[in-house]
């Protein structure tokens, strides 16, 4: 293969990844939302250290191993607390609604005033 051609072929895969590198980036934004998509990007180098130990055969050193488990568990924080928070706007919306002048206690005498 000559000089030209394995630049020309660099240039093409490093255009080829990129471009899907964006489409699943824009795939998840819609999907997931812009929060799941900037917590789960770091994970790419917890996927480089893995991929690199098994196919490179590079050594992984306590300090990596350590840093991945915090990625991993920070995420999971994240989105943890974006799931109970989805959840809990998910309650607040199924409740009914009050007027600003309303109190619970209004809100039972017009019922029990309306079974009789």
């Amino acid at each position: 293969m000559t000089k030209s051609a394995r630049r020309g072929s660099l240039v093409f895969q490093g255009i080829v990844v990129a471009a899907i590198s964006y489409y699943l980036q824009i795939w998840v934004i819609e999907k997931k939302g812009p929060v799941f998509l900037s917590m789960s990007m770091p994970l790419s180098l917890v996927f480089t250290m893995v991929i690199a130990s098994f196919l490179l055969g590079e050594d992984v050193g306590l300090g990596s191993i350590i840093g991945g488990a915090l990625l991993v568990a920070g995420l999971y924080a994240v989105l943890w607390g974006k799931g109970r928070e989805e959840r809990g706007a998910a309650v607040e919306a199924a409740l009914p609604q009050r007027g600003a002048g309303e109190s619970k206690e209004s809100e039972i005498v017009s019922d029990a005033t309306a079974k009789v």
